[in-house]
């Protein structure tokens, strides 16, 4: 079970002194920007030893079966289901309860497998209406040598897709969903396949009829 607070909750100067386990750098970043404000950056274990999301994700990186001993004192650090489970600070304020390992085993897969990391991007930027940067992935960039395939506008949404009832279906499901009909016409107007099913078989206007949404209904028949 996560519990997120505030930022300003846990207060950055409760940590103004602890230092990484790893780097023994403080825990508290402070921005190259005069004009930022300093924020947290800790990942705090069950045996209570404190690390950067970075500093414990590359220790970790070198040898997979570290996960289950703390960096520092070899302490157990996970649960009786394998799960890591630590609390994690940072700018977004503090989440108790965070499974690090599934985070950690995700990023290595973004990481693996860059378009996928692209489509996720879409994904997130279609539900989030930034359909300016949207367009940038559907096309290829970059120079002969590190030119990318364009994101297909119909990809799915994957395993890890939250919330869950957005695994399995395209960006073209979720705005049927949420009736935006912004979304609908401009992913159409791009090649989006109305007719396209998820896993459970079912089309975005089949959604839209189910859930009553008669704009959605009418933008996905037009």
């Amino acid at each position: 079970m996560s519990l997120s607070t505030s930022p300003t909750s846990h207060g950055v100067s409760l940590f103004s002194d602890e230092r990484c386990s790893a780097c023994d750098q403080g825990l508290v970043v402070v921005p190259g920007d005069p004009a930022g404000a300093s924020y947290l950056d800790d990942v705090e274990l069950r045996c209570s030893h404190h690390f950067h999301w970075t500093c414990y994700a590359e220790w970790e990186e070198e040898d997979k079966s570290r996960r289950g001993g703390c960096p520092l004192c070899g302490e157990g650090t996970v649960d009786e289901r394998g799960r890591l489970i630590v609390i994690v600070r940072n700018e977004g304020g503090t989440t108790e309860g965070f499974d690090l390992g599934e985070a950690l085993d995700e990023e290595m897969e973004m990481e693996a497998n860059p378009q996928r990391k692209r489509e996720r991007a879409f994904l997130d930027m279609i539900a989030s209406k930034d359909y300016e940067t949207a367009l940038g992935l559907l096309t290829t960039y970059g120079d002969d040598e590190s030119r990318e395939p364009p994101v297909d506008v119909n990809c799915l949404h994957g395993e890890d897709a939250e919330p869950r009832i957005m695994r399995g279906k395209t960006a073209l499901h979720g705005c049927a969903m949420s009736d935006d009909v912004e979304g609908i016409r401009w992913l159409l107007r791009f090649g989006a396949d109305r007719t396209v099913t998820d896993v459970q078989g079912r089309t975005p206007l089949e959604y839209a009829e189910r859930l009553g949404f008669t704009r959605a209904i009418d933008a996905l028949s037009d």
